[in-house]
């Protein structure tokens, strides 16, 4: 944007400085185009004369103010010298004009040779100036800039009381009614001046990180046409005289126009900018800002304040901030605040004074809503309140759970790791002189319902008998227990057995539940045990059967949940390979629960995906007698 704001400036510049070329030279060489339009003004010259020198006159002054006013800025783009001595120029073009023939007389006689020396004064001075301005661009010193205009002031009345005093004789610029040698030779350094300043400016240029403003080449390139034309005319009083007059009050225009620009206009947008960035940045907060002068008219509200505070289609400037007020607190802090359509909400509210001189000017609020905070604290203490419970039932969960396991067993081992707090895996063991009842259950879904689920079916396990009970008449009444007193979006996969550790014979029957493995020490070989039945509670009567096998010394059956198996991240999403593989690699000479322990471990490790469900994993293991 910066770059296409200074190209927009050079393309501006270039025109303005053709414009001039042109008329200049059209002038120069073609002057009989505007001859006509000469002759019609020839008669009031001294007038159109001392116009121009007014609007000059007008236009230094104009210069030398704004480079005033613009010290107050704690930095200025052109240098304090440029405005200070633009004083001594307006000082020496209004001496220029009192002294001019036909003038009324208020320094001794009207002199065209003290005009054209005052004239001469100000060329020069305002040459000199501008060359020095050109080497200090961008390097304007901080100090001392305010004793320029002393200085600048000093100089003017010096130069003014050299050239009326008689008692010093200067050299004539007039022969005749033409400039002289001497008149040429200064108009020439001036053109020399501001040529060599061009030639600064634009060595400037060459340096990316430097802006050169455009009107400097414009002012230079006027006043250098300006002195051609004051060089070439044959009486003061002709065309290309008054020529040279309109092309140097063009050039001190575009001085006036660079001063105001660039330390008057351009701090200002500095600071407007400033200001509008920061109003931006107070939109962005998450708390009410508002602004009030002292009496308490709001000034500035941002979104937040208004969002609060404002029905859409208001923006509460040039209201007060008392009419938000509900409740007032001590030091003017509102416990409650209200809205234009009545209603009261709860804020915390601050006040902080602006000072200026020592007096208050007004004052900055800050306001919270704690709408949003109350009800976040009530529902973090509700959440506490839930972990507690949770963490209760937890542990009541992981009790029934533990109260199942006969760890004075070496062979049964079973780990179970829930995925949240509460566990919808269930297990069971109940060890007998006979044999050892274990079964593993996978309950829908995750979380309350599902340990609550897990629940009732931990009562129902303790309502069946083992001793007169075969494994599939066990599934049978589970599952008209869960379809009687569940919901039909609920169900449960069961896998359950019975272990004869003497014989090794086992009995099995699953309810829609993953496969048990065996693995057969004898062969090395891993056989999947499945029967046939549906998982439990989706119809009321459902069939499964009791199928048999036998456990040699060192096999080993081991029962899962889906929690196990499951992997997202593998194309065959529910496969007990990875299971397989861990069993494989087992160590027989481990207890049951070490067993468990390992074989958890080597599946975890190996999943691409993490678990997002309850994991349990149990082992039978078939030790000598």
């Amino acid at each position: 944007m910066q770059l296409l704001m200074h190209r927009l400036s050079a393309f501006r510049t270039a025109g303005a400085i053709l414009l001039l070329s042109v008329l200049f030279f059209l002038i120069l060489f073609v002057p009989q185009l505007f001859e006509p339009a000469f002759l019609l003004i020839k008669d009031s010259f001294i007038s159109i004369h001392l116009l121009f020198e007014m609007a000059a006159i007008f236009t230094s002054l104009s210069i030398a103010l704004y480079g005033w006013v613009s010290l107050r800025h704690g930095s200025q783009e052109v240098p304090a010298l440029l405005p200070a001595f633009f004083l001594s120029v307006a000082v020496f073009d209004l001496l220029h004009v009192t002294t001019f023939p036909g003038m009324p007389e208020f320094f001794g006689l009207v002199s065209i040779q003290k005009a054209v020396w005052f004239w001469s004064a100000a060329r020069l001075t305002e040459g000199f100036i501008f060359l020095l301005s050109a080497f200090l661009l961008n390097k304007a010193a901080k100090r001392f800039r305010r004793e320029l205009f002393f200085v600048a002031a000093a100089f003017a009345a010096s130069v003014s009381a050299l050239v009326i005093s008689d008692s010093f004789i200067l050299p004539p610029l007039i022969s005749g009614s033409s400039p002289n040698g001497l008149k040429v030779t200064i108009e020439t350094a001036v053109v020399i001046l501001h040529l060599t300043a061009i030639t600064v400016l634009l060595w400037e240029r060459k340096d990316r990180d430097s802006h050169v403003p455009g009107e400097f080449f414009v002012a230079s390139v006027a006043i250098i046409f300006a002195s051609v034309f004051f060089m070439a005319y044959s009486t003061p009083t002709d065309m290309i005289s008054l020529a040279g007059h309109v092309f140097k009050a063009a050039g001190y225009l575009a001085i006036l126009r660079l001063v105001y620009l660039r330390n008057i206009e351009a701090p200002f947008l500095k600071i407007k900018l400033l200001h509008d960035r920061n109003r931006s940045m107070l939109n962005t907060v998450d708390i009410g800002m508002l602004e009030t002068d002292s009496g308490g008219i709001i000034r500035f509200m941002n979104i937040p304040a208004r969002l609060a505070l404002l029905s859409p289609n208001e923006n509460g400037v040039g209201q007060s901030i008392y009419s938000f007020r509900s409740e007032e607190g001590e030091g003017h802090d509102f416990s409650e605040m209200k809205r234009t359509n009545g209603d009261t909400f709860p804020a915390e509210v601050e006040r902080f004074p602006l000072m200026e001189k020592g007096m208050i000017t007004g004052y900055v609020y800050t306001m919270r809503d704690l709408t949003e905070a109350i009800r976040q604290e009530k529902m973090e203490k509700e959440q506490q309140q839930l972990d507690f419970e949770l963490k209760a039932a937890a542990n009541v969960q992981k009790s029934l759970l533990q109260s199942s396991n006969n760890s004075a067993h070496p062979h049964i081992g079973v780990i179970s790791i829930p995925y949240r707090q509460l566990n919808g895996d269930f297990y069971d063991i109940s060890v007998t002189d006979e044999f050892t009842l274990f079964s593993v259950a996978d309950i829908s879904g995750k979380g309350i319902p599902a340990a609550i689920q897990m629940s009732m079916i931990t009562y129902a396990m303790g309502q069946s008998d083992p001793l007169t009970e075969k494994p599939h008449e066990i599934l049978a009444s589970l599952n008209r227990f869960v379809n009687r007193y569940t919901a039909d979006t609920n169900f449960i996969t069961m896998f359950i057995c019975f272990f004869n550790e003497r014989n090794g014979e086992l009995l099995y029957s699953s309810g829609g539940h993953e496969p048990a493995l065996v693995y057969r020490a004898a062969t090395g070989e891993i056989e999947e045990l499945r029967t046939k039945g549906a998982g439990l509670g989706f119809i009321m009567e459902s069939t499964y059967e009791t199928r048999r096998t036998v456990l040699a010394d060192g096999d080993f059956a081991v029962l899962y949940t889906d929690g196990i198996s499951e992997d997202r991240g593998r194309e065959d999403v529910d496969s007990p390979d990875t299971l397989k593989a861990a069993m494989l690699q087992a160590d027989p000479g481990r207890t049951a629960e070490q067993m468990a322990r390992q074989l958890l471990e080597y599946v975890q490790k190996h999943k691409i995906i993490e678990a997002t469900d309850d994991q349990t994993i149990a082992v039978l293991k078939k030790n000598p007698n």
